[in-house]
């Protein structure tokens, strides 16, 4: 429970100036909807009038995240495709080192898969990372290992991860993954590694808590993800993520 901060992890808290926030599953109501929780736009407004920038790091395609920090008002940049396209102010940065041929194998990926899986209308935007969605009635974990499958057949399983969100089917470049994303949002804010906060839901965001000071996981998160996780918020996704932010403001003092 976050309710009432233990000393260390007011501490902790206190110091944190940046939050980097995955999308679906944690600023969402839960992880079946892509409605946001109506208290998320509050409090990200709350962090960033206190002088905690906020960003959002996602599987999501540049012009959605674009959009969706534009409203909510985050300053601290954006790591769409799963890190590998950064927004910071005006400048657009591409990490990954195969830009386009994900995009390209994803094409004969669906040509094996059609009948079970659909591409995302968002890739027509995307540069770097390729998704599809579930058609009938497998599991997004089922998806993925079809996927997986299908790649190492085509023999570009040394190139492309397959990993599922619940969201989607994420095709990544292999070394790729909001990691970088993240390292590279942190450089571009000037924070260090204690600094810097992210939370997440999903298998998806393992490699970002990895590599902040303060990994957070919501309540309903996978597993894997909070075993690596500082804190674990005794509230689901976007309640989660409103729960925290309250815990942050209050140990700097600004609620």
């Amino acid at each position: 429970m976050m309710a009432v901060l233990r000393m260390e992890t007011r501490d902790v808290l206190a110091k944190v100036k940046l939050v980097l926030c995955d999308v679906d599953g944690t600023l969402t109501i839960d992880r079946d909807t892509y409605n946001l929780h109506p208290e998320v736009v509050r409090y990200v407004r709350i962090l960033e009038d206190g002088g905690v920038k906020v960003g959002l790091v996602s599987g999501n395609a540049l012009p959605v995240l674009f959009g969706l920090a534009k409203y909510l008002g985050c300053s601290g940049g954006l790591a769409a495709e799963n890190g590998s396209v950064i927004l910071y102010g005006d400048e657009i940065i591409v990490t990954c080192p195969i830009c386009g041929e994900v995009l390209k194998i994803a094409d004969l990926v669906e040509k094996e898969v059609c009948d079970v899986a659909w591409r995302t209308w968002q890739d027509r935007y995307r540069l770097c990372d390729a998704a599809f969605k579930v058609k009938g009635s497998l599991s997004y974990d089922e998806l993925a290992k079809v996927i997986d499958g299908v790649i190492k057949r085509l023999g570009y399983g040394d190139l492309i991860q397959v990993r599922s969100s619940g969201f989607a089917v994420h095709l990544i470049p292999k070394g790729c993954g909001k990691h970088l994303g993240a390292l590279k949002l942190m450089e571009l804010n000037g924070v260090n590694r204690g600094e810097t906060l992210a939370i997440g839901d999903s298998v998806t965001d393992l490699e970002l808590l990895q590599v902040v000071g303060v990994p957070v996981a919501v309540s309903n998160a996978d597993e894997e993800l909070k075993k690596v996780a500082l804190i674990v918020t005794s509230k689901p996704s976007g309640e989660g993520f409103v729960e925290l932010a309250r815990s942050i403001l209050r140990a700097k003092g600004l609620l």
